[in-house]
C-alpha cells in the first residue's frame, strides 16, 4: 500500500494525470489528495496492527479494484488513455519525431489485481492478528 503511495506521489513530480473510473484529472489535488491520504492510512494502520487500518485497506483496495474494472469497461477510456500520454510527451518537451509508445488500458490496469488480491488476502486471513492486539475495555 505504501508503495502505492509513491506510485501517487509521482504523479505530482512528473506531473502526469491519475486515471481512476475510466476518467483522467489533470487537476488532480482535490480528487487524487483523499486518495492519497486514504492509502498512506491504510498503508501504515496494518503496519502498527490497527484494526481500524485493516477496515480501511480493504476499503482502498476494493476501491482500487473497482476503479481498474471500471476503467476496463467505461467506452473511450483507451483514448483518454492516448490522449494523456500525448499530452504528457509534449509536457516533457519529447521531440516529435520520438514514437509514442501505445499500450492497451488493459495491459496497463489488469496486472495491478494479483497484487490488490494478495494485499487483501493478506488482510483479510490475519483478522485474529488484528483482534489480538485490540485491548478489551475495563
Amino acid at each position: 500500500m505504501l508503495i502505492g503511495v509513491l506510485s501517487i506521489l509521482m504523479t505530482f513530480v512528473f506531473r502526469a494525470p491519475v486515471l481512476m473510473f475510466g476518467f483522467l484529472f489533470s487537476g488532480r489535488l482535490l480528487v487524487v489528495a483523499p486518495l492519497l491520504a486514504a492509502q498512506f492510512a491504510a498503508g501504515v494502520g496494518p503496519l502498527k496492527m490497527k484494526l481500524w487500518g485493516r477496515t480501511l485497506a480493504i476499503y482502498v483496495l476494493f476501491f482500487g479494484m473497482l476503479s481498474i474494472a471500471i476503467t476496463i469497461l467505461v467506452p473511450g477510456s483507451q483514448s483518454r488513455w492516448d490522449q494523456a500520454m500525448q499530452t504528457i510527451y509534449s509536457q516533457w518537451g519529447f521531440p516529435s519525431f520520438v514514437p509514442q509508445f501505445h499500450f492497451p488500458i488493459w495491459l496497463i490496469t489488469v496486472p495491478a489485481i494479483p497484487i490488490f488480491l494478495i494485499e487483501l488476502g493478506f488482510v483479510i486471513t490475519q483478522k485474529t492478528a488484528f483482534l489480538a492486539t485490540v485491548k478489551p475495555p475495563s
